[in-house]
């Protein structure tokens, strides 16, 4: 019988070391990843958070404007938003590595997995688990997702670093 995570070489509450590092990239204690960041992940996600919401008030006010569709101007907020959000979450980062408030704070994403850049498909299914644990909230409903692989937030500097050290990230 195994247990996950559990090393029978490392003593529980010892520090990893680049010999011993843990089984996911970007952990609190990596030591791959050792600059702070969570003061970064914090301001990032609240400027994300203001832009996307800028971005749907925008599609509102441009509704209203319009009077051709300015009964559908309620809906332009939440879809503004959500579209937003979509594009930043999924398709920028993608392309960059990174969101507007992340790499105004100097921070990207990998997967943890790996340590590599996050593919579509990965950062697509992870915006889907954020937006049914947002739509859960409101609800009534019970369902959480599992955060056990989410894409991790690491300072950039760190990975330029360790890829230049290492040619097989």
């Amino acid at each position: 019988m195994t247990t996950p995570g559990f090393d029978a070489a490392i003593p529980p509450g010892t520090v990893p070391t680049p010999d011993h590092p843990p089984s996911k990239h970007g952990e609190a204690d990596d030591p791959r990843y050792p600059s702070p960041r969570q003061l970064r992940q914090v301001i990032a996600f609240v400027v994300d958070l203001f832009l996307h919401i800028a971005v749907g008030v925008v599609a509102m006010i441009v509704c209203l404007d319009i009077p051709a569709v300015a009964d559908w101007a309620p809906l332009a907020l939440p879809i503004g938003w959500i579209l937003a959000s979509l594009l930043q979450r999924v398709v920028a980062q993608r392309i960059f590595h990174t969101t507007i408030g992340k790499a105004l704070t100097g921070l990207c994403v990998i997967r943890p997995s790996d340590g590599q850049w996050p593919t579509l498909g990965y950062l697509l299914k992870w915006w889907l688990i954020g937006a049914f644990d947002v739509l859960s909230t409101f609800s009534n409903s019970t369902w959480l997702g599992s955060y056990d692989n989410s894409p991790s937030a690491v300072r950039l500097r760190d990975v330029v670093a360790l890829r230049s050290l290492r040619t097989d990230l």
